[in-house]
């Protein structure tokens, strides 16, 4: 059952995990030990998440997993939301479903007004290295296409890690071409890996100084 500790909201965002099911295997994964552990909220589930968010004054929300493309009910939940009135309607997504337009134009019709995108490399050889997927940076730019078609708000979010680090300059440049509202940048914290992860923590001072390049 939804929470009903707090009569209101502290934000007007809401981030809601629609499940675990996920269509990559990044390297910094923290879940990536339990990804399919763990059980997948049914469909009136969620409804009932989307509407107690609501009635707490939420006004966007973002459907995030695992990967939320995964799921086949993905457009009747955003449609859902849409009909309750939220002002914004999100997924956190990889990019690898969204590639496919007639797929991203259902989801655009179902509600979908902006859109939170991975991106941990501006290049196939890191991106694709990073999230373990053949073919997913190829992928990520046709649903970056899609976005620009669309007219609809872009953010990205990339995972700072000891691999992609050095590179996080090269990256702004690219990000830069596709002009996102937001850029997050989140550096990786092995407070909860496994120990294949462990070594992927950059220093503090590495990060900085990269990402300062980066915003220069």
């Amino acid at each position: 059952m939804p929470s009903t500790r707090f009569k209101h909201l502290r934000t007007r965002r809401v981030r809601l995990f629609v499940g675990p099911t996920c269509n990559a295997k990044c390297k910094f994964c923290y879940y990536i030990d339990h990804l399919e552990k763990k059980a997948v909220p049914s469909t009136d589930f969620l409804k009932k998440e989307i509407r107690w968010a609501f009635s707490r004054g939420a006004e966007a929300i973002d459907l995030s997993g695992g990967e939320p493309t995964m799921r086949d009910d993905l457009p009747e939940l955003m449609s859902y939301a849409k009909q309750l009135g939220y002002s914004t309607i999100s997924i956190i997504t990889n990019g690898v479903r969204t590639s496919n337009t007639s797929y991203f134009d259902r989801l655009i019709a179902s509600g979908l007004n902006d859109i939170l995108v991975s991106v941990h490399g501006g290049s196939a050889e890191m991106h694709d290295s990073l999230v373990g997927v053949p073919g997913a940076f190829s992928k990520l730019l046709k649903t970056l296409a899609n976005v620009r078609s669309s007219g609809i708000n872009l953010r990205t979010n990339t995972t700072v890690v000891t691999e992609n680090c050095e590179q996080i300059p090269e990256l702004a440049k690219f990000l830069a071409g596709h002009r996102p509202c937001a850029v997050n940048l989140i550096l990786f914290n092995n407070w909860y890996s496994s120990e294949q992860q462990m070594g992927m923590m950059p220093s503090f001072q590495h990060a900085c100084e990269s990402i300062r390049e980066a915003i220069d």
